[in-house]
This record gives structure tokens, C-alpha cells and sequence, in this order.
């Protein structure tokens, strides 16, 4: 199974990608853009990609000792993979009898993905190549049993 894709490549398939549809990303056609609660009308384009930088800014809560949300994960050694800058986690539901929770990891070192559209951006970024998805899924599942226990199948 390959390594966990590096930002470095990851943002080589992604630039190579908007160069290739003329400057910028396209927008998915039967993704969110689509959707009746999709809040945004007219034409809209995402903005250029920029490349990663060499080093990111420390944010709020970079340093394990004073993080206030440490947990047996951090003690672990997250991030799980060495090319995510954070993982950003959103808890959506629509008061039904359910929830939805989202793990989306941001490659390290491009800051431009952070934030509250990273899920906008996940839909507009290229796809993972499906080996490289499913090493970073085993990689992921195996720091979580580690963390926190159970046993891993599969």
C-alpha cells in the first residue's frame, strides 16, 4: 500500500487541475451547486489555487501543552498523516432524528483550505486516487484504535 500522499504532490495534481480548466477550478456540476438549499445564485468560479507555503503561521492551540481540547489522539502523535495541517470537523443536522459528522482533513502548509469552506473546497479539489484514499483511510483507522482502542478488521 503506498504512503499517504504528500502536500507537495497533492497540490501538484490540484495546480496541474486548474491549469488544465483554464486558471481555475471548476465549480462540481453534481455536487452542492446543484442542491435547492445551495445559497448562492449567478456565476460564480472558484478562486486560484495557490501554492503551498514553505512554512504556516502557529495558530491558537498549535502547542499540546496548552491546547484545550488535548485529548489521548494528541498524545498519540496527530496529526494522523503527515501531510494535514488540521482536520476540521463539522457537525451538521436539520433537527430530524439524525446528525451528520465530517472529518476533513486540510493538507499542511496551504493555508488558503482553512476555515469554514474547506468543505466547499473539498467538493472543488481533484480526487484523491482511490489507493492513496485508502492508505490514508487505514492510516486514520489504525492511530484511532491506537488512541483509543478496539480492534481494527479489514
Amino acid at each position: 500500500m503506498p504512503l499517504p500522499e504528500s502536500t507537495d504532490s497533492y497540490a501538484d495534481r490540484a495546480l496541474a487541475a486548474q491549469e488544465s480548466a483554464g486558471g481555475h477550478l471548476p465549480l462540481p456540476a453534481d455536487g452542492l451547486t446543484t442542491w435547492p438549499s445551495f445559497p448562492f445564485d449567478g456565476d460564480l468560479r472558484a478562486r486560484v489555487l495557490q501554492p503551498p507555503v514553505d512554512v504556516e503561521n502557529a495558530r491558537m492551540g498549535d502547542d499540546p501543552e496548552t491546547c484545550w481540547c488535548r485529548d489521548p489522539a494528541a498524545d498519540a502523535g496527530w496529526p494522523i498523516l503527515w501531510s494535514d495541517g488540521r482536520c476540521h470537523i463539522g457537525r451538521w443536522g436539520d433537527g430530524g432524528a439524525h446528525g451528520h459528522v465530517w472529518f476533513i482533513a486540510r493538507p499542511a502548509r496551504m493555508p488558503q483550505l482553512r476555515g469554514t469552506f474547506m468543505a466547499l473546497w473539498d467538493d472543488i479539489l481533484p480526487p484523491l486516487p482511490a489507493d492513496v484514499r485508502a492508505a490514508n483511510d487505514a492510516a486514520v483507522v489504525a492511530r484511532v484504535a491506537a488512541a483509543y482502542g478496539g480492534v481494527v478488521h479489514g
